[in-house]
């Protein structure tokens, strides 16, 4: 059976019979590499790149006995650190990021320790490898500095001057410097040595280096290198194919499309008139396991496609026997009526179901509430989901940590209840904010943050202390639009794809409403002498790192009810995005429309919560908190509200 051929990194491979190492991905169709022997690095094309196995002899074992006393001691403590993770049979991301924080080690690093480990299970394999000395450079230092200079002042500069005019230059200081001429191909390697990020960083900026080589952050668990993780799926297009000879319809065709999840590339397709099936896939892997330089040449059609090699996990809504297993249920259908003239009915299902469901909830939460805004609408849809029993079932083989990003990844935030959206009852309160705020502020000649809100909750507190220690529920949902950069190729960063980003912070048990505004805080940090304390994760589902992600920021806090009587305060605050990396403030002074929800749930409360709260919102509407409204003049704009 022949050996997978990686492209991650760490990857060993041969390039004209020389064995190297990948260190990282440059481009879709280039990498990084570094000579096992020499140390060099270069950028190269994958498709130049060779197996490692090759004709080559393998590298040869190191007996641990032969191994300095020095490499020997680190060989053993690596192993020690990698042990209970390769022993794993279940090994997941969150177990390796574990292991990397107790024993002060980098992510990247423990995975190369384990690649290494398990390639041969030999712990020798583990001992350093001591670099080769470097070659020296034939040029004079003198030359060589002139050369560095043109680069450093022109080549790496906004002029974007040309290699051949790079060679004129440094000609010309040569001469002028009574110095040997360097040869020009001699400059050129020079130029092709520098790394290509930086090359971008200093000739176009900082945004176009981040969106030609900036990395993908993918959240898809597994998906961590090409063709890790391979997702194909089915669309009928909208396209009538015409017989060639008497121009009458034959029918819609089927393309089936195979996507790499860690780079979004299309790795294959398949297009055929038939419904999809096993067959369907089958063809379309075949066609993304080959290289694709034969057909382009077939088709005519100049350009690359630098995709092709067996995956690593295949995810497909296809059964084996070559139908969906969904489609045969009619208990998962939902009856419509038919676009064809000759039936009264048709079934929907699956997502074409799930959307037309949303939509029915989303219209009538608008025909009965008009005034709520579409951030509204979509926030209410979330904060009234919950995840079943069943969705709840196919996770709980994992750890409790990784339990909640599963269900995220898999079921997003659960079913929406139409009910909970709609109203409150006397065990759910729910409150709903419509405000906006402006992001960014040009000032001094820069970008800076402009300004956030804090809200003074209607919390029923008394009625929340009565309740003791009884368990409640607290979400919160903030929803928000932004204004998308389409010019990112990397549309998986959020801090680059989204114009701006909002975030919420929950005042803690024991701060105060000046700590909640001080955290996070250069402007008002300095209001006290203390420390502003850090905002806390306990008890929250997803805590910040999950709930953040996307435009809609959705948590559920559970805890005692007298502890909740202590949070009465929220802040929203902005966060970066490409507005503010134009450094003329094009995009400031511009304001941004939001949707707070907020609900407590107490399914064991004796008392009408609902109630206190209407008693509690009519006694802040007298008495309005001194200290948050002394807040307002100070530099930055806090708009306290109730």
């Amino acid at each position: 059976m022949t050996a997978r051929f990686s492209f991650s990194s760490g990857a060993a491979v041969k390039l004209r019979g020389r064995s190297c190492t990948i260190l990282e991905a440059v481009t879709a169709s280039s990498v990084l590499i570094e000579d096992a022997e020499t140390k060099e690095t270069q950028v190269v094309p994958v498709s130049k790149l060779s197996h490692p196995d090759g004709d080559a002899k393998p590298e040869p074992t190191r007996a641990l006995d032969s191994l300095p006393e020095d490499d020997l001691a680190e060989a053993k403590r690596r192993f020690a650190i990698i042990k209970p993770l390769v022993r794993c049979e279940r090994r997941s991301q969150e177990d390796v990021k574990r292991v990397a924080e107790q024993h002060g080690v980098g992510l990247s690093t423990l995975y190369r320790w384990i690649k290494t480990y398990e390639g041969r299970r030999l712990m020798s394999d583990l001992a350093p490898r001591r670099k080769g000395r470097s070659m020296p450079k034939r040029l004079d230092t003198a030359v060589e500095s002139v050369i560095d200079s043109v680069i450093k002042d022109l080549y790496l500069s906004k002029q974007k001057v040309t290699g051949e005019e790079v060679i004129l230059e440094v000609h010309r200081r040569c001469r002028a410097a009574k110095l040997a001429k360097p040869a020009g191909s001699t400059i050129r390697k020079r130029l092709r040595a520098i790394n290509p990020r930086e090359k971008v960083l200093k000739r176009e900026g900082r945004k176009a280096a981040h969106d030609k080589f900036g990395r993908v952050k993918g959240e898809f668990p597994g998906a961590d290198s090409p063709l890790a993780v391979v997702q194909i799926d089915h669309t009928l297009l909208d396209i009538i194919v015409l017989d060639e000879e008497m121009r009458l319809p034959i029918g819609r065709p089927w393309l089936t499309l195979a996507i790499d999840v860690f780079s979004r590339m299309v790795v294959g397709y398949h297009l055929s008139l038939d419904h999809p099936s096993a067959f369907a896939v089958g063809l379309c892997l075949c066609h993304g396991m080959l290289d694709k330089a034969a057909e382009l040449e077939r088709l005519g059609i100049k350009g690359e496609w630098p995709v092709w090699g067996k995956p690593r996990m295949i995810h497909s809504d296809i059964s084996p026997d070559g139908h969906d297993a969904t489609e045969q249920l009619a208990e998962l259908l939902v009856l419509t009526t038919n676009n064809d003239s000759k039936f009264r009915f048709a079934t929907l299902g699956e997502t074409s179901a799930a959307t037309a469901a949303i939509s029915g909830i989303a219209g009538r939460i608008m025909a009965r509430y008009p005034v709520y805004w579409p951030e509204t609408v979509r926030g209410l849809i979330v904060h009234s989901a919950n995840w079943t029993s069943a969705m709840r079932a196919r996770v709980a083989h994992l750890a409790a940590s990784a339990r909640a990003e599963w269900l995220l990844g898999m079921y997003g935030w659960g079913v929406p209840s139409e009910d909970v959206a709609h109203k409150s009852a006397t065990d759910r309160l729910t409150m709903v904010v419509q405000d906006e705020l402006v992001p960014f502020k040009f000032q001094d000649g820069r970008v800076s943050i402009s300004e956030l809100k804090y809200y003074e909750l209607p919390w029923p507190v008394d009625a929340l202390k009565s309740m003791g220690g009884t368990q409640v529920e607290l979400r919160v949902t903030l929803s928000y639009f932004v204004e998308p950069d389409v010019r990112a190729a990397s549309t998986g960063d959020p801090s680059r794809y989204c114009s701006h980003r909002l975030a919420f912070d929950l005042k803690g048990p024991d701060d105060d409403d000046i700590d909640v505004v001080r955290r996070k805080n250069k402007v008002l940090a300095d209001l006290r002498k203390s420390k502003p304390p850090g905002r806390t994760e306990d008890g929250w589902d997803l805590k910040s790192h999950l709930r953040e992600r996307g435009t809609i920021h959705h948590d559920r806090w559970r805890g005692r009810a007298e502890d909740l009587a202590r949070q009465g305060g929220i802040k929203i605050y902005p966060k970066s995005g490409w507005w503010a990396d134009y450094p003329n403030g094009e995009y400031t002074g511009i304001p941004v429309r939001y949707s707070l929800i907020i609900s407590i749930v107490a399914p064991e409360a004796r008392q009408d919560i609902y109630q206190a709260a209407q008693i509690h919102m009519a006694s802040l509407a007298k008495a309005r908190n001194k200290a948050l409204v002394a807040l307002a003049g100070m530099p930055i704009k806090v708009d306290v509200r109730t």
